[in-house]
């Protein structure tokens, strides 16, 4: 019953919680309510809370359109790895230049891909406020961003930026775990590169096998997916599995985890993340871990954070 699954959040005399593991009655209504938690997230945080991702050129060049004759992805194990940086809004930084010139420009390029053939299509899944939109938008002129959401709410702030109109980006509301992207939106085979940033981690591992397989299809014959997020053993996992007094149970399953919010968070090995690409038809070019240690001076912590970061390609037709 709901009341005996439920008391597995009762204490022991020692004022521990007797399990880490969320019943399943909650394991389902977190799943359930999966869009609504992250709609309610940037309800309350708008576009404060993700830095934008300037390091992306940097750990995937082949996005960069002017990459050097030494560009090349960072190390896996340097010290360097950008996701922690803190970097400058890009969306500030021409701020001075009109929006209908801005739009314009957009509208230009529009019609040169389609006489010239130049256009590189890039999709971004689970994009957020558009914290990887607008850096790459801004980077690479030669983009034209497809980005989708299921948190209605992020796909309208999206919408509301100063720097997104129709001639170089186009966000809609989808949610992949349960649908096929709309060919009305993206159609099948079409597109350069997907890109897929700590988003993944946001699914139930039971739907990330279809997940993947909706978007095989919207690649080209030897399109890309360029993949960055959690890895086992992260710091932030090691959060998750402290014992704490105060502590209510947040452990859905294998390494897969609930916050306080209803969001979700899973970590991944290279093992399972090469099995799910490749069964899904997938050719793994690339599959390592990142390693980076953050030392917080004022707090006085030391942060060992890891991540992992792969190139998943659709094989020729």
């Amino acid at each position: 019953s709901i009341e005996e699954e439920m008391a597995t959040y009762s204490q022991d005399g020692y004022g521990y919680a007797k399990s880490n593991q969320v019943p399943k009655y909650w394991i389902d209504r977190y799943e359930k309510g999966a869009s609504k938690y992250w709609d309610s997230f940037y309800k309350s945080n708008g576009t404060n809370f993700f830095k934008d991702r300037h390091w992306i050129l940097r750990e995937f060049p082949e996005l960069d359109p002017n990459p050097s004759d030494s560009s090349s992805p960072s190390s896996p194990l340097d010290s360097s790895s950008p996701h922690l940086s803190s970097p400058s809004n890009s969306v500030e930084e021409n701020s001075s230049e009109s929006f209908e010139k801005r739009k314009t420009k957009g509208k230009a390029l529009e019609i040169r891909e389609k006489i010239e053939g130049k256009a590189i299509y890039l999709m971004e899944v689970g994009c957020g406020v558009g914290n990887t939109i607008f850096p790459l938008l801004e980077d690479n002129q030669n983009l034209f961003i497809f980005a989708f959401d299921f948190a209605p709410k992020a796909i309208q702030l999206v919408q509301q930026n100063q720097n997104y109109f129709p001639g170089r980006c186009k966000a809609f509301v989808c949610d992949v775990t349960k649908e096929d992207v709309p060919q009305d939106q993206v159609e099948d085979n079409s597109l350069d590169f997907i890109t897929m940033f700590f988003i993944l981690s946001a699914v139930s591992p039971s739907l990330m096998s279809i997940s993947v397989q909706r978007l095989f299809k919207k690649l080209k014959p030897n399109g890309k997916i360029l993949f960055r997020d959690y890895a086992v053993e992260d710091l932030a996992q090691l959060r998750f599995e402290e014992e704490r007094s105060d502590k209510d149970p947040n452990k859905l399953g294998d390494n897969f985890y609930v916050r306080k919010d209803g969001t979700r968070s899973f970590f991944f090995s290279l093992e399972f993340l090469a099995k799910l690409f490749g069964d899904a038809g997938f050719i793994v070019e690339d599959n390592q871990y990142s390693h980076r240690y953050v030392e917080n001076v004022k707090e006085e912590k030391q942060m060992n954070r890891k991540f992992i970061q792969s190139r998943f390609v659709k094989p020729p037709s």
